[in-house]
């Protein structure tokens, strides 16, 4: 027999401080196994959209200022910058229900391509 927990909030602080404590439950002799980390959906993507562009965007150049970084260079102008793909699935398809979660995640690829210096 075992006992599955699922949690949903809109609170990611409370989330993480539950998953950073999960050790509590062990302790008290409670068997605990996960395949899961903590996700993320979002039921308001005309909201985000613009944050999660910008946020995908950000991190594609940090990653471009590390490897010139590592490799003693520099990021000269944009030769060229695309969002690759959106993708849309169905929370449903995860947890096995499609009658359950009919809300959708996102998921951005931006790939920039530098000239470098």
């Amino acid at each position: 027999m075992y006992i599955a927990l699922i949690a949903n909030t809109i609170d990611i602080e409370k989330m993480k401080t539950v998953e950073k404590n999960i050790i509590e439950f062990y302790n008290q002799g409670l068997p605990i196994s996960s395949n899961r980390d903590l996700r993320y959906y979002l039921n308001r993507i005309n909201d985000t959209n613009f944050q999660i562009l910008a946020g995908s965007i950000r991190n594609a150049e940090l990653s471009a200022l590390e490897f010139t970084r590592h490799f003693g260079s520099k990021l000269d102008k944009i030769k060229n910058a695309n969002q690759e793909y959106f993708k849309f699935f169905l929370v449903d398809i995860i947890f096995g229900n499609p009658k359950l979660y009919p809300k959708e995640i996102l998921r951005i690829a931006s790939t920039i391509y530098y000239y470098l210096d």
